[in-house]
């Protein structure tokens, strides 16, 4: 599983937010076992390089787990 917390830090109120970069193996049960594992009021701006899970699957698997939740997909050969 490649999921790496590239920032950690919280708010002024005490949310966390995290940057967040997805390696191309991480599947959804792992992505999903990891949000669990997250505060409630977490947010999240995610970094996907996987060609495995699309944008809206990683929301899916994603939102019900924290507050926020953005995803960008990059490009392979960045």
């Amino acid at each position: 599983m490649a999921i790496r917390i590239v920032t950690s830090e919280d708010d002024p109120e005490g949310n966390p937010i995290r940057y967040v970069r997805l390696s191309t193996d991480v599947t959804k049960v792992e992505l999903s076992t990891w949000a669990d594992s997250l505060p409630g009021n977490a947010r999240l701006t995610i970094e996907s390089r996987s060609s495995e899970l699309s944008r809206t699957e990683i929301v899916d698997v994603v939102s019900p787990h924290v507050t926020s939740v953005r995803v960008t997909i990059a490009d392979l050969d960045d």
